[in-house]
């Protein structure tokens, strides 16, 4: 505790003071010599100090959410021996053959098929992009029509979308299953990802998407159906572009809670397992009998990490941008 304390206080320290340089940091736009002017720091100070203790809290923060995964990967190189008696260091021996290990042994059972790690990946990929691609198809379409045109039904489905944000359906999960089961939807993982989802008028994505159809100027629309565009054309050539970068943020957001989703598998698909499903089944059920370490249990988990974090990096510039729109001629 005194030395998390000590941590907090140096780096309350040190973003005050890159705080205060960059205040009196001086350049000369002649010479291009930078130089600090401390003449009246005091009057400066007690305003850098509330955006101290901000910058503080938020580097806490995120060394909070960073640190697990730098440990996790830290212990996922060791043998069972280093990670028992040096659990918070580096690892004294890399070995990176745990990964191997972990490929060649992670594999389970679900009735009478054997599932690999590559089996899993697939399910993984296939759930992961195709589910929200078709999700986020049927609910850009209500939100446009909702949104662009005027009709009774329109305004009933966004009540009746409003509703059913605000009723818990939690205690409809046994029917739910029932119905499936009778309609063969249970444990149909490629048919549930084809079908449109139930609830495409509502939830806070199709808020998040009506909101942003709705924003858009009926002008554009009407600048194209002068140059001769049908319905399809506009929306899909007009007005798709404008609310692409909503669409991509939302797509990124289902796909990281997909991929590492295993209680959807656990209750509705359970003979078609991902990889997080197949490594929560392996590391309670699997891995005694298989003779893996916690190392290499650990390795597991970070190998599953990797996707996401690799598509999130990949389209941080996407989730953060703004199309500017224009064109209209007076």
């Amino acid at each position: 505790m005194i030395w998390f304390i000590l941590f907090c206080v140096l780096l309350f320290v040190a973003v005050l003071s890159l705080l205060v340089l960059k205040t009196v940091r001086v350049k000369n736009s002649y010479t291009g010599k930078v130089s600090f002017n401390f003449k009246g720091v005091h009057k400066i100070l007690p305003s850098k100090l509330l955006w101290a203790v901000i910058g503080t809290f938020i580097l806490i923060y995120c060394a909070s959410i960073l640190l697990p995964i730098v440990w996790m990967f830290l212990n996922s190189v060791k043998g069972d021996i280093d990670f028992e008696l040096n659990s918070y260091g580096f690892p004294k021996k890399w070995l990176f053959e745990n990964f191997a290990i972990v490929l060649q042994k992670f594999e389970i059972k679900t009735g009478a098929r054997s599932y690999g790690v590559f089996d899993m990946l697939f399910n993984s990929i296939i759930y992961s992009c195709g589910n929200p691609f078709v999700s986020l198809f049927w609910i850009y379409s209500m939100a446009y029509v909702m949104s662009r045109f005027k009709w009774l039904g329109g305004k009933i489905l966004y009540s009746l979308g409003v509703f059913l944000m605000l009723v818990s359906i939690t205690g409809s999960s046994a029917s739910t299953m029932i119905i499936y089961q009778k309609i063969g939807l249970y444990d149909n993982l490629y048919l549930n990802i084809i079908m449109p989802p139930s609830t495409a008028f509502s939830g806070m994505y199709f808020m998040i998407i009506y909101g942003a159809c709705k924003s858009i100027s009926m002008t554009y629309s009407e600048a194209a159906y002068i140059d001769g565009a049908n319905e399809y054309r506009v929306m899909f050539t007009v007005i798709l572009p404008m609310v692409l970068p909503t669409l991509c943020t939302i797509y990124v957001l289902t796909f990281l809670g997909l991929w590492n989703n295993y209680e959807s598998f656990l209750v509705w698909y359970p003979s078609t397992p991902n990889l997080a499903y197949g490594l929560y089944r392996f590391q309670y059920l699997n891995a005694g009998s298989e003779g893996l370490s916690t190392p290499q249990v650990l390795a597991g988990m970070f190998m599953v990490m990797i996707p996401s974090v690799l598509l999130y990096l990949a389209t941080q510039k996407i989730m953060k941008s703004n199309f500017v729109v224009g064109g209209l001629k007076g």
